[in-house]
């Protein structure tokens, strides 16, 4: 990737996935939710909105699809609705439980002390179906022509900064003042390239970028997480979160 204050060189990017969340904008932001959202409504511990109100919840990114000309089935919604109402009841989670026996003068008993953090409800398998169902009919459908929406739109945007500069300086701007306004195309886009990008808009480059040697000995995670646990940290099992 480019950072924008050290245009010169192309550096590893520490956080890939946020960048692709970024990139694909609504369309992840709403798939990605609304699975969310089956998670947390049928194995807690809670959700913020129920199932019956996803539509409204996630209103701005359905506008923004609908306005892409890549609008979600309104079926999803009437589904998800239905298939709430099919979920079995609330089940407490019991994060921690206690027996405490306890003598008295009439007799022995044993107390129970429960910790809980939240709620389940049975049922996220078909939940999970419906979701899945209909994400997969919206990709095959709409995909390839909202990700040809965003690179020609991304593009076309750099393509006109381009422009203006050279109209207004009468001159095309040195790299470090391309990257000014192509740095989060070309990080989209060109994974950080931004000769590829000039070609991308039919302009030559002015410069090539340097790519430093790479310092560390394996990615940056797995790194951090050696120095963490050299430090005294203790590991965490991400997939127990």
């Amino acid at each position: 990737m480019t950072l924008q204050r050290h245009a010169k060189s192309l550096v590893s990017n520490p956080r890939p996935h946020q960048l692709m969340a970024e990139t694909l904008g609504p369309a992840l932001e709403f798939w990605h939710g609304v699975a969310l959202t089956a998670w947390f409504v049928c194995e807690g511990p809670y959700s913020r909105a129920p199932l019956s109100v996803v539509a409204d919840y996630y209103s701005r990114t359905l506008t923004a699809l609908a306005a892409a000309g890549c609008p979600v089935a309104p079926d999803l919604f009437e589904e998800l609705r239905i298939a709430e109402e099919h979920l079995g009841p609330e089940e407490m989670i019991i994060k921690e439980r206690r027996e405490f026996p306890v003598d008295t003068a009439v007799g022995s008993f044993t107390m129970t002390s429960s910790l809980s953090s939240g709620s389940r409800r049975e049922g996220f398998e078909r939940v999970r179906d419906v979701v899945t169902r209909h994400r997969r009919a919206w990709a095959e459908r709409y995909l390839d022509t909202y990700l040809q929406q965003l690179w020609r739109t991304s593009l076309v945007g750099v393509a006109q900064a381009h422009h203006r500069f050279v109209a207004a300086k009468g001159r095309p701007p040195t790299l470090i003042q391309f990257a000014q306004f192509a740095t989060a195309a070309a990080n989209q886009w060109t994974g950080g390239n931004l000769g590829a990008l000039y070609t991308a808009i039919g302009e030559p480059a002015p410069a090539q970028q340097q790519r430093p040697a790479r310092l560390l000995p394996s990615d940056g995670y797995d790194f951090a997480q050696r120095v963490y646990t050299a430090l005294g940290g203790t590991a965490v099992d991400n997939d127990l979160r």
